[in-house]
C-alpha cells in the first residue's frame, strides 16, 4: 500500500475556463467545496490531470461566459523520508515531476504574483550565474533575437512555461522555465500563454508526514 498526503500550490490561477471542462474527475474523496482545484497527475498516484474539486463552479462560470476561472493546484507527495530532502535544492530536482495538463494564463499574472525569479530582457539575456550555462555574449543575443522573432506569430502551445509549486522556501510557486518568454510576451502585449505545473515537495506536505496524523494521508493500492 503506496501513502501519499495532499499539498497544494501558494497560489490560485486564473485558467482559461475552456481549458477545464475535460478534466476527468479524481477517484479521491474529497470535499468538493466552492474551490476548484486540479490534481496533478503524471506520477504513481495519478495518472493524469484531473478535477479534485469544483466541476459545479465550472459549469456555471462556462455557462455565464466567464473567461477564466480561479484555480488552486494540488499535488501528492510520498509518505517518505525523502520528502524533506526534496525541500533542498540539490536535491529538489530528482524528485521534480510534472503534470500532464497544459493550460491557458494572461502572462500578466505570472508578473504581478511576483513569479518571477528574475525579470528578463535584452540586456541581461541569458546570463547565468552558474558556469555550465555561460555563452558569449553574441550568442546571448542571437538566442534571444530568435525567441523575439518566433513570438512574433503568437505563443507555440508545443512549448508551455512552467511553474513549480511551493519551490520558494517550501511554501511559494515559482516560475521554473520561460522568464525570457514570459518578457517578451508582455512586452508584446501576447494575450495567453501555455503553462504547465511541476512539483517534488513543500513544508505542508512535510508538516502531515512527520505530525502521524494519518487522518491527512491517502494511499494507493501496488
Amino acid at each position: 500500500m503506496h501513502k501519499y498526503v495532499l499539498s497544494f500550490s501558494s497560489e490560485k490561477y486564473p485558467l482559461l475556463a475552456k481549458d477545464l471542462p475535460d478534466l476527468p474527475d479524481s477517484d479521491i474523496s474529497f470535499p468538493d467545496g466552492k474551490e476548484v482545484i486540479i490534481l496533478l497527475g503524471g506520477n504513481e498516484f495519478v495518472d493524469k490531470d484531473c478535477l479534485l474539486s469544483g466541476r459545479q463552479q465550472i459549469e456555471q462560470a462556462i455557462a455565464s461566459g466567464q473567461k477564466t476561472i480561479s484555480v488552486r493546484i494540488a499535488f501528492t507527495v510520498p509518505v517518505r523520508l525523502g520528502a524533506l530532502f526534496a525541500l533542498i535544492k540539490k536535491v529538489r530536482y530528482r524528485w521534480k515531476t510534472q503534470g500532464t495538463g497544459i493550460y491557458h494564463i494572461d502572462p500578466n499574472f505570472l508578473r504581478d504574483t511576483g513569479l518571477e525569479r528574475i525579470q528578463r530582457n535584452k540586456q541581461n539575456a541569458y546570463q547565468f550565474s552558474n558556469r555550465r550555462w555561460k555563452i558569449k555574449p553574441k550568442e546571448q543575443q542571437d538566442r534571444y533575437q530568435k525567441l523575439l522573432n518566433d513570438l512574433s506569430s503568437g505563443y507555440n502551445d508545443k512549448y508551455p512555461m512552467r511553474v513549480m509549486l511551493c519551490r520558494k522556501g517550501g511554501y511559494k510557486d515559482s516560475l521554473d522555465d520561460g522568464h525570457h518568454r514570459l518578457s517578451i510576451c508582455i512586452d508584446n502585449h501576447i494575450p495567453m500563454v501555455a503553462l504547465c505545473f511541476c512539483y517534488a515537495s513543500s513544508w505542508q506536505a512535510v508538516r502531515q508526514i512527520f505530525s502521524f496524523n494519518h487522518n491527512t494521508w491517502y494511499s494507493k493500492e501496488k
